[in-house]
């Protein structure tokens, strides 16, 4: 059959299972992205070292090199989710199919984590000097050197990662594919439990950061490896979250929801560290002088293990709360 050359050109067909699936995996090419550029920034830094420590360069690394691939790995969760929110936001909230030009996308966003990443360790560098000259002369110096550091981080995400991001896609919005009729904005289950483990785990590592510092062990001679048994604190909760969410969710959710997602994880952290709360101040006020000293070291495992446990309702709970409509849908009329 010949084709007309005047006739009135048709829209490509697009199956609605096939532009979910691209929309998906493009979510997860923005993550492996950012996993990319984070690790270009560590080797931009060691670069940097090696330039400026010249003969103590080997010396440095062995006392500092655990301190950076902690934080590179850690602070990474929170970019990790940051991405994966933002971009199922960008998608679900403007019915985008598939972002074009991706390469291009993906480029541009990995060039500007690291410009962005290395001035605000620049500007972090500056504002840091004068501010640990003023905390020398506060008594309480330790709760504002943690708040510094949770600040500093929070901005460090923004502005490195959220904010470019936003900018990139919010400028590609015009040349991206839009949704097919009827395709909708389902997701897999999958993907929700792996935000709300992101999301607790994240935040776990901030805190564990924090009380390591606190307590002047993390970077104590003789514990150079300590900060990176941080991770697996992080590894246990992670696991027990998504796993938890997983098998509460239907298979298929009508949509990925940032919005409840983040308010669902939230309401877990603050459920679970009540309960955290709780805990230590049965075991300081109550137990400590109930117990027989030889006994008193095995309380707090005890005291952790049974939080872990209770980890898993919790994590439930909130999916009953947060997904009822998700879950009405799915159960049997």
């Amino acid at each position: 059959m010949n084709h007309n050359p005047f006739s009135t050109p048709h829209a490509e067909l697009t199956s609605p299972q096939l532009t979910l699936a691209h929309a998906s995996h493009q979510t997860y090419l923005f993550i492996a992205a950012q996993i990319v550029a984070t690790i270009c920034l560590l080797g931009v830094n060691l670069g940097l070292q090696w330039f400026t420590a010249g003969d103590g360069f080997h010396e440095r690394m062995t006392r500092y090199l655990p301190v950076m691939i902690s934080t590179l790995l850690g602070g990474m969760l929170a970019y990790v989710a940051g991405v994966l929110l933002l971009v199922q936001q960008q998608r679900e909230r403007h019915a985008i199919g598939r972002f074009r030009p991706l390469p291009g996308l993906l480029l541009a966003y990995g060039f500007a984590y690291l410009v962005c990443s290395l001035a605000m360790t620049s500007g972090i560098g500056f504002v840091g000097q004068v501010f640990y000259e003023w905390v020398r002369e506060q008594g309480n110096r330790q709760l504002w050197i943690v708040l510094y550091a949770q600040l500093a981080a929070l901005a460090s995400l923004l502005l490195t990662c959220v904010l470019p991001l936003w900018l990139i896609l919010r400028l590609a919005r015009g040349r991206a594919l839009p949704l097919a009729p009827g395709a909708g904005t389902a997701v897999a289950r999958w993907q929700v439990a792996l935000g709300m483990a992101l999301c607790v785990a994240a935040v776990v590592y901030r805190l564990s950061s924090s009380l390591a510092a606190s307590m002047m062990t993390t970077y104590s001679d003789g514990n150079a490896w300590q900060p990176l048994f941080q991770l697996i604190n992080c590894a246990v909760p992670f696991a027990i979250v998504m796993v938890a969410v997983h098998t509460r969710l239907p298979p298929q959710l009508s949509r990925f929801g940032t919005g409840r997602v983040l308010i669902a994880s939230l309401v877990l952290l603050l459920l679970w560290l009540g309960l955290l709360v709780l805990c230590a101040l049965v075991l300081v006020f109550v137990l400590a002088d109930a117990l027989d000293s030889r006994y008193l070291p095995l309380a707090p495992m005890g005291f952790a293990a049974l939080l872990l446990s209770l980890l898993w309702p919790l994590s439930r709970l909130c999916v009953r709360w947060f997904f009822a409509d998700e879950l009405a849908q799915s159960s049997p009329k």
